[in-house]
């Protein structure tokens, strides 16, 4: 058959100007982005350069400034992909330190001829692809807030996941008994108040409150882990005679300022608690062990 009258036929040509690869990930330490670009050419230089940029604004002009700046280039892998050829590179934390915005390009290169003068000769990219890369906050790394609940605030969305879980998959007592083809779990845990104090040696006043921002802290004597849900909690302040001035309560009962707690629903149990602070000279102090007993 005369193939005069046909078409020559055509070799696919990409147009990676308009292909911009645009990622939104949650920050995590297994991060793991792969970049890939095709092409039908196996003898290429393809570069990939980002940098991170911080936006300043002052009220009136708004500046960019570049935090990291990295360049790599894409390895050409064995295997095509529907007969072209794919230039890859897998980035991880260790690439993209921290949460922001990357933002740069893949730039494709052809390989330089037998007459190319580095000192002289500038290796013009045939063509770019924009690359946009946001690293934004784990949402699990949000702090809680709660209006009522003390022993809920300042934790992270993660521990409050896991306090669920612990209290709803871990602590049932009794097991679960099927009643009327449904399912029903029972759980021991208190429903009393609980208020615990913490003083600190005073030379003028003889007892004082623990410094502002110090932390309570509870442990499973059971197991000796840190209670979740229950720890890292800000304490409270009285003021100089021990109420509580938000409420009017006696917090103390003898006129002496304290640090003080209020705890509920705590899972029955034997429990040990103390309170971590920063002394005026800067050092990281505790105070002693004391035994909290939960009981239905």
């Amino acid at each position: 058959m005369d193939n005069a009258n046909c078409l020559p036929e055509k070799i696919p040509q990409l147009t990676n100007n308009d292909n911009t690869i645009s990622i939104t990930i949650f920050d995590k330490d297994d991060i793991k982005i792969p970049i890939e670009y095709y092409s039908v050419d196996p003898d290429l230089i393809i570069n990939l350069e980002l940098e991170k940029k911080i936006i300043s604004i002052d009220g009136i002009n708004q500046k960019t400034t570049s935090d990291v700046k990295k360049k790599w280039t894409l390895s050409r892998q064995v295997n095509k992909v529907n007969n072209l050829f794919v230039y890859s590179r897998i980035l991880t934390k260790r690439d993209l330190p921290g949460i922001g915005i990357y933002t740069g390009n893949i730039a494709e290169f052809g390989l330089p001829t037998s007459n190319y003068k580095p000192e002289e000769d500038i290796n013009q990219p045939i063509s770019f692809r924009p690359v946009y890369i946001n690293i934004e906050p784990s949402p699990l790394n949000r702090i809680t807030s709660f209006k009522h609940c003390d022993n809920l605030k300042n934790l992270t969305i993660a521990d409050m996941i896991e306090q669920i879980y612990t209290t709803l998959m871990v602590k049932p007592i009794g097991g679960v008994e099927q009643i009327n083809g449904t399912y029903r779990a029972t759980y021991d845990i208190s429903c009393k108040q609980e208020t615990l104090t913490f003083r600190m040696a005073d030379k003028e006043k003889g007892a004082s409150a623990l410094p502002m921002g110090s932390r309570f802290v509870l442990i499973d004597q059971e197991s000796g882990q840190i209670v979740k849900g229950f720890s890292q909690i800000i304490l409270h302040q009285t003021n100089d005679k021990g109420w509580d001035a938000i409420t009017g309560q006696d917090i103390t009962g003898d006129n002496l300022p304290a640090s003080f707690i209020h705890l509920y629903n705590i899972p029955t149990g034997r429990y040990l608690y103390f309170a971590e602070y920063t002394s005026k000279s800067g050092k990281a102090k505790q105070t002693p062990f004391q035994e909290l007993i939960i009981q239905s």
